[in-house]
């Protein structure tokens, strides 16, 4: 995940992954500053879903 921020990369979908990984192995606060990112760059990132 560290490579994959460290690329440029921007997008929702990929700080929103590294700030549930964060969360789940460091208590560093890292986490919940990546879930904000991906907030702020799409407020509807989690309402999106696709019905098959």
């Amino acid at each position: 995940m560290n490579e994959s921020l460290s690329s440029g990369v921007k997008g929702a979908r990929l700080f929103n992954q590294a700030g549930m990984i964060h969360q789940a192995i460091s208590p560093n606060g890292k986490g919940a500053a990546y879930l904000r990112t991906a907030a702020e760059m799409n407020p509807h990132y989690e309402d999106f879903h696709v019905h098959c």
